[in-house]
Parts: structure tokens; sequence; C-alpha cells
């Protein structure tokens, strides 16, 4: 099970990054807002959740991914597209980082090989 944004279900033309990661082929998607995703990854009823793409250029807000440390307390991991940490300490945003990948662990290097298609 796949988690999304809501935002990223809004604009059809800019499609989902994680339908092109051949190890999620027929998984589906539960779009929502909030902490919830990070929420359900970590407890184990996500195995992933996406934000941005491998070319994203928009910096996200610090407040809005502290339940990266959720998924890390379960166990999980949580880098952006390049495999880097996020980095909490650039700001009001996560300028230092490109998008980002929250898993459960198993399918993370899997989605990080596909970015770098």
């Amino acid at each position: 099970v796949v988690t999304e944004s809501l935002e990223a279900t809004k604009d059809p033309s800019r499609g989902s990054f994680w339908t092109k990661v051949p190890k999620l082929e027929g998984c589906s998607a539960i779009p929502m807002d909030s902490m919830a995703k990070y929420c359900l990854v970590a407890r184990g009823d996500a195995h992933v959740y996406l934000r941005g793409a491998p070319t994203t250029t928009r910096a996200e807000s610090v407040w809005d991914h502290v339940g990266a440390l959720l998924v890390q307390g379960a166990g999980g991991r949580v880098t952006d597209y390049q495999n880097r940490p996020l980095d909490f300490g650039m700001g009001r945003t996560l300028s230092g980082n490109v998008g980002i990948v929250a898993t459960c662990g198993l399918l993370h290097d899997d989605i990080l090989e596909a970015a770098k298609l």
C-alpha cells in the first residue's frame, strides 16, 4: 500500500512517481493529507509514503514532516530521493532535500534505485 499527498492527486497531468517504481506495480494508493501518512507507514498499514519526485524543486516546510521521526522510531527509513536524511536544520524548509521517501524499510532501496532512472 502506498500513501501520497492529496495534493498529488489534484493535478492528473503531474502523475505520481510511485507508479513508475516496478516493485510497486499493482499497488493501491491512499491519498490523504496531514501526518496520517507517516502514521500509516510507522504502524505498518502502508509500505511507502512518497512526496514529490526525483526532479522536485519545491522545498517542503519542516513542520509538515516531523512525522518522519515516527517512521524512524518504528524502524522505518526516511530520506530524500538522493538518499540523504531530511535536514531539519536548514530553517523553515527542507531546502537541502529533494522530495521525501518514507518506507517501512523493505522497499526503500528499490524506490531510490527507480528514482535514478
